[in-house]
Protein backbone atom coordinates (compact mmCIF):
# COMPACT_ATOMS: atom_id res chain seq x y z
CA UNK A 1 0.00 0.00 0.00
CA UNK A 2 1.51 3.57 -0.83
CA UNK A 3 1.86 6.28 1.68
CA UNK A 4 -0.99 8.39 2.30
CA UNK A 5 0.80 11.62 3.30
CA UNK A 6 3.63 13.59 1.21
CA UNK A 7 6.89 14.37 3.64
CA UNK A 8 8.97 15.70 1.08
CA UNK A 9 7.79 19.39 0.60
CA UNK A 10 8.96 22.16 1.44
CA UNK A 11 7.40 23.28 4.25
CA UNK A 12 7.71 19.63 6.06
CA UNK A 13 11.43 20.29 5.73
CA UNK A 14 11.70 23.37 7.39
CA UNK A 15 9.33 22.55 10.46
CA UNK A 16 11.73 19.25 10.65
CA UNK A 17 15.24 21.74 10.05
CA UNK A 18 13.77 24.15 12.98
CA UNK A 19 13.07 21.15 15.23
CA UNK A 20 16.56 19.63 14.89
CA UNK A 21 18.43 23.55 15.04
CA UNK A 22 15.92 23.92 18.58
CA UNK A 23 17.34 20.47 19.73
CA UNK A 24 20.92 21.52 19.03
CA UNK A 25 21.06 24.87 20.68
CA UNK A 26 19.23 23.12 23.53
CA UNK A 27 22.20 20.59 23.64
CA UNK A 28 24.97 22.03 22.78
CA UNK A 29 24.59 25.67 23.63
CA UNK A 30 27.63 27.56 24.83
CA UNK A 31 25.68 29.70 27.20
CA UNK A 32 24.51 26.29 28.83
CA UNK A 33 28.08 25.61 30.02
CA UNK A 34 29.14 26.56 33.51
CA UNK A 35 31.81 29.39 34.04
CA UNK A 36 33.38 27.24 36.81
CA UNK A 37 33.74 23.40 36.52
CA UNK A 38 35.08 21.26 39.41
CA UNK A 39 36.08 17.27 39.79
CA UNK A 40 34.09 15.55 42.21
CA UNK A 41 35.70 15.30 45.70
CA UNK A 42 34.82 13.39 49.09
CA UNK A 43 31.00 13.10 49.34
CA UNK A 44 30.31 13.76 45.53
CA UNK A 45 29.72 11.25 42.06
CA UNK A 46 31.06 12.35 38.71
CA UNK A 47 29.62 13.66 36.81
CA UNK A 48 29.05 14.57 32.60
CA UNK A 49 31.28 17.22 31.31
CA UNK A 50 30.90 18.97 27.98
CA UNK A 51 33.55 17.95 25.38
CA UNK A 52 35.53 21.76 26.28
CA UNK A 53 36.09 21.26 29.80
CA UNK A 54 38.52 18.37 30.36
CA UNK A 55 41.18 19.17 27.39
CA UNK A 56 42.13 21.75 24.44
CA UNK A 57 41.82 18.48 21.90
CA UNK A 58 39.81 16.25 23.01
CA UNK A 59 39.57 14.67 19.83
CA UNK A 60 43.07 13.79 19.58
CA UNK A 61 42.77 12.43 23.14
CA UNK A 62 39.88 9.82 22.16
CA UNK A 63 41.30 8.86 18.84
CA UNK A 64 44.62 8.10 20.22
CA UNK A 65 43.36 6.19 23.40
CA UNK A 66 41.16 4.32 20.91
CA UNK A 67 43.86 3.25 18.74
CA UNK A 68 42.57 4.69 15.70
CA UNK A 69 44.49 5.06 12.52
CA UNK A 70 47.29 3.51 14.50
CA UNK A 71 47.47 0.47 11.80
CA UNK A 72 47.76 2.65 9.09
CA UNK A 73 51.04 1.94 7.14
CA UNK A 74 50.84 3.96 4.65
CA UNK A 75 49.95 7.31 5.63
CA UNK A 76 50.68 6.88 9.95
CA UNK A 77 48.67 8.87 12.24
CA UNK A 78 51.30 10.91 14.92
CA UNK A 79 50.77 11.55 18.53
CA UNK A 80 49.62 14.71 18.88
CA UNK A 81 48.71 14.30 22.49
CA UNK A 82 50.40 16.62 24.97
CA UNK A 83 49.97 16.86 28.32
CA UNK A 84 49.71 20.56 28.56
CA UNK A 85 46.82 19.83 26.27
CA UNK A 86 44.99 18.51 29.56
CA UNK A 87 43.52 21.34 31.82
CA UNK A 88 43.55 21.13 35.90
CA UNK A 89 40.69 21.17 37.47
CA UNK A 90 40.25 21.74 41.65
CA UNK A 91 38.16 19.19 43.23
CA UNK A 92 34.91 20.41 44.71
CA UNK A 93 34.43 18.60 48.35
CA UNK A 94 31.48 18.58 50.48
CA UNK A 95 32.69 17.25 53.76
CA UNK A 96 36.07 17.79 54.92
CA UNK A 97 38.93 14.60 55.03
CA UNK A 98 40.03 13.41 58.59
CA UNK A 99 44.12 13.42 58.11
CA UNK A 100 45.63 9.95 58.32
CA UNK A 101 47.27 9.73 61.49
CA UNK A 102 49.61 6.71 61.20
CA UNK A 103 51.41 4.85 64.68
CA UNK A 104 55.08 4.13 64.72
CA UNK A 105 56.20 1.33 63.24
CA UNK A 106 55.50 -1.95 65.56
CA UNK A 107 58.84 -3.00 66.46
CA UNK A 108 58.74 -6.32 68.13
CA UNK A 109 61.10 -6.98 71.34
CA UNK A 110 62.09 -10.46 72.12
CA UNK A 111 62.60 -10.50 76.34
CA UNK A 112 62.50 -13.87 76.21
CA UNK A 113 65.17 -15.95 74.04
CA UNK A 114 65.29 -19.51 74.13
Amino acid sequence: MSSTRNKNNRGNFELELNDNKAYFHKTVDESRIYQTNYLPGEGLLGGAYPLNIMATNQVDIETAILGIGSTNLIDPKENTVNLSDFKMLKSLNVSNKQHLVMPRPFISEDKYKY
